[in-house]
């Protein structure tokens, strides 16, 4: 966490903690709307080898650059210029292919022509189907190094008009014995206009990042400790780097069936990723954690009359009829176990899924892929 963080954390006797958080939340946006981030990733359905993130870095008004293991293979990527045809230094093992920036969403690799060592490089990554990036405003990987770690979702009031979470948030973040992430959302239509930004005015000091007032979301109504980290992370899109082989993740916040969801969905990409990976839980803590009406997952919808009552993830379960808390866990369950590992298919040989904390719902299945060694993954509602 940047020093200007602890500092206005530090002033909380004297402002109190909704200032301070308005003061932080502000900072949090200004310091992500100023980077910039190269990524590069699969398809998740090839079978090639993960792909494992060494660094990324930026150097305001200087360069971005990152680095990505393949195996045994080196992936090295600098970015000096921007505009349509920026310049893009991309080498494999100390070996160039010409490269371009067609836009901020990407990469083109002229796979035309190659020499026989680059072609033999090609075909044994297959480089036609690696997506590379270079994003302005997208936060880097986050490092999980601790085997636990707590994600405070969006905890801004207008997810929890009613405040039934912040109880139980506030005790979660009491916790100093774990690693603890705290996300920040942002609206689409400024990650659009950050997206389409160019790259040359980010390097030469031209660019203007917009305006987002905390005020848009509300100040969190929860007071942070000072050893928390903090990012932006529209929808729950943010990008992990899990090293652990066995890990668990505690949620909080909002929304479980919309922002959590995506949440869940990127961390599982790092685990899978993680060549040393064995296990990994997902905690939700349901006196902590709230819910939105509508989701992507047809299942995870809610109906008004119950979210009228309570938006509050327990209130929301016990309000259920045991079908609907069988429809809502069970969508999420199946969704992970019958189309998220089908595309990750090559990342395991045997993944085995469970389910438990709502009563009758509980399950415990097997799902074969076309990789190597038994990983498990397990939701745990607590």
């Amino acid at each position: 966490m940047q020093l200007a963080f602890i500092l206005i954390l530090l002033l909380t006797p004297i402002l109190g903690f909704t200032q301070v958080n308005e003061n932080l939340t502000q900072e949090v946006y200004k310091k992500a709307f100023h980077q910039a981030t190269i990524n590069c990733e699969y398809k998740y359905w090839l079978d090639v080898a993960p792909i494992e993130l060494i660094f990324q870095e930026y150097i305001q008004e200087k360069r971005a650059a990152a680095q990505f293991k393949i195996g045994q293979d080196l992936i090295s990527v600098e970015a000096i210029s921007g505009g349509f045809k920026g310049l893009i230094n991309f080498n494999i093992n100390g070996i160039n292919f010409d490269t371009t920036l067609l836009n901020l969403d990407g990469f083109k690799i002229n796979l035309q022509g190659l020499n026989p060592q680059q072609q033999e490089i090609s075909d044994r990554l297959s480089l036609a189907n690696l997506n590379c990036s270079l994003e302005v405003g997208r936060e880097p990987h986050y490092l999980v190094h601790d085997s636990t770690l707590h994600v405070n979702m969006h905890p801004h009031p207008n997810y929890d008009v009613r405040g039934g979470s912040f109880s139980g948030m506030q005790r979660e973040l009491n916790q100093t014995n774990r690693q603890t992430l705290v996300l920040f959302d942002h609206d689409v239509s400024v990650l659009s206009k950050l997206r389409s930004a160019n790259f040359n005015h980010v390097l030469e000091g031209r660019y203007k990042a917009p305006l987002v007032s905390a005020k848009s979301f509300g100040a969190p109504l929860v007071q942070f400790q000072g050893f928390e980290d903090f990012l932006v992370s529209q929808a729950g899109h943010n990008r992990y780097h899990i090293v652990n082989p066995v890990q668990t993740i505690v949620f909080t916040g909002g929304n479980h069936n919309f922002c959590i969801l995506n949440n869940t969905r990127r961390i599982l990409h790092a685990f899978m990723e993680n060549p040393r990976k064995n296990k990994i839980s997902f905690v939700y803590v349901k006196d902590a954690v709230v819910v939105q009406k509508s989701s992507w997952l047809a299942e995870n919808k809610i109906p008004r009359s119950l979210f009228n009552r309570s938006n509050l993830l327990l209130d929301v379960l016990n309000n259920m009829s045991h079908a609907q808390r069988e429809k809502y866990i069970l969508g999420q369950f199946n969704y992970i176990k019958n189309k998220y590992l089908s595309e990750k298919k090559y990342y395991f040989k045997t993944a085995i899924l469970k389910t438990s904390g709502v009563n009758g719902i509980e399950r415990n299945e097997m799902v074969s892929g076309q990789g190597e060694g038994t990983i498990t993954i397990e939701f745990i509602y607590q």
